[in-house]
């Protein structure tokens, strides 16, 4: 949901792509991790955000590759019921948690500024997930090579975008978790077209930006670049189409609970790492 400008990595070619961050790039001189044996089944994916929310398809495939997809919570706010004035309030992004979408490894924290962090998984993949506030991650205290569990917490969505040098050149439209996958050895991003999260499949289709999740005979479908909430039969860039998805992502306890003190509001209050 922001432009894409050129993304300086280290040692590697200048890539161009929207989401804001090098992500893609990061894994080149990544800090020594744990050394996982290569394993052939492909990783299971989950939609990255809690169970039984519903977050919405605001990006098809995009980016290089047209690997990534963008997912926004929803803009209502719990407490009126009535549109958020700012779709990038940070009230409404520090109502939820973007979730690890499957076992692994950290290869990166917050590289460089970018509000983004990626995980390694056993079937030689790395997911890729940006916009997070950056203080949320912070202090959940997160290091590279720090095991994952799937349901994991790992930061606030939000509209942040980091220093220029993580690929933005304004800010992003909405609050949104900009999420893509990587060739864990050569940093090449993976198509998005026929990856599977929580049994949803995606399908690129059309321009870029459109695209579908298809789980059965249900459809969700987005078109075009979304302002980060839900379609509704009066959006007339969703032509009449769903964008809703609901996380089957369910939050699972590691052996050492640690606990992050946040704030919210000028509030303080104690929240699992989970």
């Amino acid at each position: 949901m922001a432009s894409s400008a050129p993304v300086a990595s280290d040692g590697a070619a200048t890539t161009a792509w929207d989401g804001g961050s090098d992500a893609g790039n990061l894994e080149n001189g990544r800090a020594q991790a744990p050394e996982r044996r290569a394993a052939p089944a492909v990783t299971e994916l989950r939609l990255p955000w809690s169970a039984g929310e519903t977050w919405y398809l605001t990006s098809g495939p995009h980016s290089n590759r047209r690997s990534a997809l963008d997912f926004a919570p929803p803009n209502l706010d719990p407490r009126t019921g009535k549109l958020y004035a700012d779709p990038c309030s940070r009230k409404r992004g520090d109502a939820y948690w973007v979730r690890a979408a499957a076992d692994g490894y950290f290869t990166a924290v917050l590289r460089k500024g970018c509000p983004c962090v990626q995980i390694q998984h056993d079937d030689g993949t790395t997911t890729n997930y940006f916009h997070l506030r950056r203080s949320s991650v912070k202090r959940l205290g997160f290091k590279v090579g720090d095991p994952v569990r799937a349901g994991q917490a790992l930061g606030h969505p939000s509209c942040e975008v980091g220093p220029r040098k993580c690929g933005a050149t304004h800010p992003a439209s909405g609050v949104h978790v900009h999420f893509h996958r990587t060739n864990a050895a050569t940093a090449a991003r993976l198509p998005a077209d026929r990856a599977v999260l929580s049994g949803w499949t995606v399908k690129a289709v059309g321009r870029e930006r459109d695209g579908m999740m298809i789980k059965g005979e249900e459809v969700r479908q987005t078109r075009g670049k979304l302002v980060g909430w839900a379609c509704s039969p009066t959006t007339a860039i969703c032509q009449g189409k769903r964008n809703d998805l609901e996380s089957d992502n369910a939050p699972v306890p590691i052996t050492k609970t640690a606990q992050a003190l946040l704030l919210d509001g000028g509030k303080k209050h104690r929240v699992s790492r989970r």
